[in-house]
């Protein structure tokens, strides 16, 4: 499990939902790598129905699989858990650390990405 230090959702042009990923402090005092999952949905129009859906990417690993949609997510509550399936990945996040206003952002930013139903939402 990946523990999350804080979540950002950003709801303008594209719409993002962000976490940072706590990890191995380097030599400057800082450490970890960001998960993002993103939507540029005012551009959309332009690419074939089959690209218009939210990818899924990783800092840490960026991808050599070729693109990285984003399949499903499931949000536990009673275990403060995010699980983030992607085509060739898979996230379980530790979201213990983050505010009941935060991760109600992040709801509300998974819902955005989910508009048109592209991936399983799933909330327990």
């Amino acid at each position: 499990m990946k523990p999350v230090s804080f979540a950002d959702v950003d709801l303008e042009d594209d719409i993002i939902v962000a976490f940072f990923i706590s990890d191995a402090v380097d030599s400057f005092g800082f450490g970890g790598y960001t998960i993002l999952a993103i939507r540029t949905s005012k551009y959309e129009f332009i690419l074939e129905e089959w690209e218009r859906r939210p990818r899924l990417s990783n800092e840490k690993q960026a991808t050599s699989k070729g693109e990285q949609f984003l399949e499903a997510v499931t949000i536990n509550l009673e275990k403060k858990t995010i699980i983030l399936k992607g085509s060739s990945e898979k996230h379980v996040l530790d979201v213990t650390k983050l505010e009941k206003e935060e991760i109600n952002r992040v709801i509300t930013g998974f819902k955005k990405l989910n508009f048109d139903e592209k991936f399983k939402l799933e909330l327990k």
